[in-house]
């Protein structure tokens, strides 16, 4: 049932599913395909009326799924995904379709990239995931340990040089 479905969706429709499989934020795919983020929302609700119950990311990877295994029947050569290692979509609505600001697909987090997902949230996701708040908060918290770095470079230099004045001072 669901191949006859993916079989039957418009070019567009796939190219936003192929999108959301790569971890594109709702509203870039419109910049990308050169289209309105309304626009968007109505293939993505398309798709979803005819295979209702499945996630975004579901459908992305079962399109993926349905390319590799159909080439020909697409008259196209299918792009490959790289499905995005995320949980959900956050803020879903019933529609499964993220409102209110949260297109964001949010990383899983691990106990070993946790701390690395807190100080660089960009790790791991795709380059314009981050809005411009976070992206100015990561360049400052960046010049802050630069900042802190040659200070503490500086401090270090100054004390081996006293070190050293030391060691000339009683002939070491």
């Amino acid at each position: 049932m669901s191949d006859d479905v993916l079989a039957s969706l418009s070019p567009r429709q796939r190219e936003v599913y192929r999108l959301i499989g790569a971890g594109v934020l709702i509203k870039n795919i419109g910049e990308e395909l050169g289209i309105r983020e309304a626009t968007v929302r109505d293939h993505i609700k398309a798709v979803r009326a005819k295979l209702p119950n499945r996630s975004n990311e579901t459908i992305a990877r079962m399109l993926q799924a349905y390319e590799t295994a159909h080439p020909q029947s697409w008259g196209e050569t299918p792009q490959t995904v790289e499905p995005a290692d995320t949980a959900p979509l956050a803020g879903s609505g019933s529609d499964g379709i993220a409102r209110s600001g949260q297109d964001r697909i949010e990383p899983r987090a691990t106990a070993a990239g946790g701390i690395v997902n807190l100080l660089f949230p960009s790790l791991g996701r795709p380059p314009n995931a981050l809005d411009s708040s976070a992206r100015i908060a990561l360049i400052l918290l960046m010049t802050v340990l630069a900042m802190a770095a040659i200070v503490a470079g500086g401090w270090a230099l100054i004390a081996f040089s006293d070190y050293l004045r030391e060691l000339n001072r009683h002939g070491g």
